[in-house]
């Protein structure tokens, strides 16, 4: 077989849509490595990155032009005309978009619909486009994946979409995220990343989406009662990341707070390997990976009691109420404070992420595939 993709978030996106990317492309690579898989993707930036590629032998390489907006015009366009040449079974678009024209059968994954849901976190025209571009591919596609049951009941609700088209594909993670570090790796990277002894964790874009001021005010309300406990925050952004470190050096917090715009895998597993709480309050997320990789690795986790993240998590993890900062403050002085019933969650927890191990993603992706072209 002969699969397409948009490898714009494989080769451009070192964050979640980045992530999920590389990871489907290479679970299907590895489970049918007789297939011929060519991705296709705007040319290498000095933030690219093309490494992940190198031991997958069937993989092949389209590259467009690097800058914009030639190469927003070559993705929407020309990719097509190339993806045709190359006489494709099914060309699959990885991040709500596929490209015009198209001959080939089509796949589309949704992810979420967030510039719906939360509106004002994007501009007119981001919104104006987003649907736009949406809307056309789902009308082109023979089949649409949504990340999770809520990513596909918005698509029913929303975007008016037949709910025989649309299928749940669940996603993994990262496959290092799969085993633990052994205890003389992980003492290693704890020495190399100053860790704290106790520590709360906070993962993800340092955005107003991602809540993590939430996370903030919770620590600080604690903090007396757990004299070592710190927090660490791993992430970036923008204003809402000067609002947060605002409100950390007006409440006098800096000294407890250790901070990493970005980390590398083995290092973000380390931490997860190492908190004594991994804290998910975010307002709205297609799935939550995040909390996937922390129940892989057996952290305890409180978390935003949101159906698609309660997908993710299952009954392995605490919910609170990501508005009402007395629920996450219960939540995290029960974990801290209990630490045979929140192993009992890990376990549970640990049973249930097995679903979303690559193998089993992929075996099932490729199935999806499969059963379009008959």
């Amino acid at each position: 077989m002969r699969i397409g993709y948009d490898a714009k978030r494989a080769f451009h996106n070192l964050r979640g849509l980045g992530n999920y990317s590389r990871e489907l492309i290479r679970g299907v690579s590895r489970c049918e490595n007789d297939w011929d898989i060519f991705l296709f993707s705007p040319g290498l930036r000095e933030k690219s990155t093309s490494s992940w590629i190198n031991d997958l032998s069937n993989i092949h390489s389209v590259f467009g032009p690097k800058s914009n907006p030639m190469s927003s015009i070559w993705r929407s366009y020309t990719s097509a005309s190339l993806a045709n040449k190359k006489n494709l079974d099914v060309y699959h678009g990885l991040s709500h978009e596929l490209p015009i024209g198209l001959k080939s059968k089509q796949v589309l994954t949704v992810h979420d619909l967030l510039w719906y849901k939360i509106p004002k976190n994007f501009s007119f025209i981001d919104r104006f486009t987003y649907k736009k571009k949406l809307s056309y591919s789902l009308d082109r596609a023979d089949k649409v994946l949504a990340i999770s049951e809520s990513t596909k009941n918005d698509l029913i609700e929303i975007m008016r979409v037949n709910e025989d088209k649309i299928e749940v594909h669940y996603q993994s993670c990262h496959e290092e995220f799969l085993t633990p570090h052994t205890p003389e790796a992980l003492n290693s990277f704890k020495k190399q990343l100053q860790a704290p002894d106790q520590f709360i964790l906070s993962i993800g874009a340092i955005e107003p989406n991602k809540n993590t001021l939430y996370t903030l005010k919770v620590f600080q309300r604690i903090k007396n009662q757990f004299p070592d406990l710190k927090l660490v925050i791993v992430g970036d952004g923008g204003p809402y990341k000067r609002e947060l470190f605002d409100y950390v050096d007006k409440n006098k917090l800096s000294s407890d707070i250790v901070y990493f715009p970005y980390l590398d895998t083995p290092s973000l597993k380390a931490l997860y390997q190492l908190c004594d709480l991994f804290l998910f309050p975010s307002h709205y997320e297609g799935f939550g990976l995040p909390v996937i990789e922390a129940l892989f690795l057996k952290a305890p986790v409180v978390a935003a009691k949101q159906s698609n993240i309660m997908e993710a998590g299952g009954h392995g993890c605490f919910y609170i109420d990501q508005n009402n900062i007395d629920e996450g403050v219960a939540a995290s002085q029960k974990v801290l404070n209990n630490a045979k019933y929140a192993e009992k969650r890990i376990e549970i927890g640990y049973k249930h992420v097995q679903q979303f191990h690559w193998l089993e993603t992929s075996r099932k992706l490729t199935q999806i595939y499969k059963n379009i072209m008959q």
